[in-house]
């Protein structure tokens, strides 16, 4: 019979830990990245307008003060509607454009909601209801001219030029660019656009005669020219 071979025993190696020294201080290590738990982290800087957005945030007076500034002034726009001793009418009709005002009647001081421009498309009398048409958001809305002032809705008259805010986007100008209006002597009047009356107006008559005149001009000049030509052509 075949013999096994013996095999050796596979050395194993212990590693046995250090002994600190006594005069060297015993410092913990941190299982990330082997940084020392005693090295302080970096604390982010926070500037302070973070600090006055973040508390404009929290706050929600601060919030509500910021959506007002946001707010258009339709206050001098016509009102879109007259009470009657029939009720409430609305005075728009179809095809106009209305303004309306939103607030939120179910949070506590009916904060503003939105201000928007519509195109009527539509008006109940009976029930005081509206089909709107948003020019800007390409998309229908319903309203109420009857029930929904009393929610705290503004219901004005379009301007039929301009916007409702009466303010112009971008930027004003810091040097205004052109000509500034002339200043009026006391008792002088404005001048008018183009020329002024009976400046350049002449009789029908004399303007007839004038191009008379330059029709007989033109041709004894073609004549003069194709004179010319058949000498040149002879010699």
């Amino acid at each position: 019979m075949a013999r096994r071979k013996q095999t050796e025993p596979t050395p194993v190696i212990v590693i046995e830990p250090l002994a600190p020294d006594s005069n060297e201080p015993v410092t913990e290590t941190s299982d990330l990245g082997g940084w020392d738990a005693q090295n302080e982290l970096a604390q982010p800087v926070v500037s302070d307008e973070d600090l006055d957005a973040a508390a404009a945030v929290m706050d929600p007076v601060i919030a509500e003060a910021a959506r007002n500034a946001r707010k258009p002034d339709i206050s001098w726009l016509e009102d879109g509607t007259v009470v009657t001793d029939e009720g409430r009418l609305p005075l728009f009709a179809i095809g106009d454009k209305i303004v309306i005002e939103r607030y939120c009647s179910m949070l506590e001081g009916s904060p503003w909601l939105d201000t928007k421009t519509y195109e009527v498309t539509g008006i109940d009398d009976e029930t005081g209801n509206l089909q709107l048409w948003n020019p800007d958001l390409k998309q229908h809305a319903m309203s109420n001219f009857k029930f929904g002032l009393d929610k705290g809705q503004v219901i004005k008259l379009a301007p039929e030029k301009g916007n409702i805010g009466g303010r112009k986007r971008g930027r004003p100008r810091k040097n205004p660019v052109g000509k500034p209006a002339p200043t009026l002597a006391p008792g002088e009047k404005k001048r008018g656009r183009g020329r002024p009356p009976g400046s350049k107006n002449r009789p029908k008559a004399e303007i007839l005669k004038d191009r008379e005149l330059k029709k007989l001009e033109r041709g004894a000049k073609k004549q003069a020219t194709k004179g010319s030509s058949i000498k040149r052509t002879k010699k």
